[in-house]
């Protein structure tokens, strides 16, 4: 640019920063134009050359022939940094929160001096993992997770039991799962479809139902698993997973509560949706958390 080549010739006689300042106080909405500008260009997925770049040089490379583009690794970190802020600021993860004052202090640094592909290139490395760790797991859970279980599992989950029994489920695992909290009042009804029972070589095999409650006080919760009445008692704030017999070969497990003074709800989990649960007779977009062994 000519103003470099300008400023720099007589850089003794007048050191740039003065030049910049003088710059700012004559044009200072021009001069932000310009940062804010070159603030954004330090994401942008064109490469910056001068002497050297990734898209250039680095293709002579054979490892980096096949890596993904300069564009593609700065999207996903920044994905990434987005997706995890909540959880840092959440947490107050000041380990966490270093990576971020790191990515944005050189991304400043770098954006204010020389934006070019070589001074970039060393956070590409740092932003990749920050995806890697944090974005790609959390974008697969809350956008492809339940769709890919649909097709991968159409029927839920079949565990074979050391007992000859089988246990047939539909909700994932409680650590990084969608578990939420389903209200529980009297009168409310719960359902859930199982596969029919394969009753070859089975006679005389008990079956029983485990479901998932939390109990939020001390109190009672009542109610009926397939017809038949139960009473579970809560000394104070409790998870349980409550085991019942079920009474007859059945494809489903019907809960209806009775009463309910320990403030008890059931559990869904919100990352697994094979339209088999009901609540009230309406179909819930997640699965309850309870199992069928038989």
């Amino acid at each position: 640019p000519v103003a470099y080549h300008e400023w720099m010739a007589t850089a003794a006689q007048k050191p740039v920063i003065r030049r910049i300042a003088e710059w700012f106080c004559a044009e200072p909405a021009a001069f932000l134009e310009l940062t804010f500008r070159k603030l954004l260009l330090f994401w942008d997925h064109r490469e910056i050359p001068n002497n050297v770049a990734l898209a250039g040089e680095g293709r002579t490379s054979g490892l980096l022939r096949v890596t993904v583009p300069t564009g593609a690794v700065l999207a996903l970190g920044l994905a990434g940094m987005l997706l995890l802020a909540g959880a840092v600021w959440r947490k107050r993860s000041w380990s966490w929160a270093a990576l971020y004052i790191m990515v944005i202090f050189y991304w400043g640094g770098t954006a204010a001096f020389y934006n070019l592909e070589r001074f970039r290139a060393p956070v590409l490395p740092v932003l990749a993992a920050i995806f890697s760790v944090f974005g790609a797991y959390e974008l697969y859970r809350k956008h492809l997770e339940v769709r890919v279980m649909q097709l991968v599992r159409p029927d839920g989950t079949r565990v074979a039991m050391n007992d000859g029994r089988t246990a047939y489920f539909y909700h994932g695992p409680m650590t990084f799962g969608g578990w939420e909290a389903v209200e529980a009042p009297a009168l409310r009804r719960f359902r859930t479809e199982f596969p029919p029972e394969d009753k070859t070589g089975r006679v005389g095999v008990p079956s029983e139902a485990e479901i998932a409650v939390q109990a939020r006080k001390s109190g009672m919760l009542v109610w009926s698993v397939n017809g038949v009445l139960h009473r579970l008692d809560f000394r104070g704030p409790e998870y349980r997973l409550c085991k019942f017999p079920l009474p007859a070969p059945s494809g489903a497990v019907e809960i209806v509560v009775k009463a309910n003074t320990a403030d008890a709800v059931l559990i869904a989990d919100h990352q697994r949706d094979y339209g088999r649960s009901r609540v009230d007779g309406k179909t819930i977009p997640a699965e309850l958390v309870m199992r069928v062994i038989r």
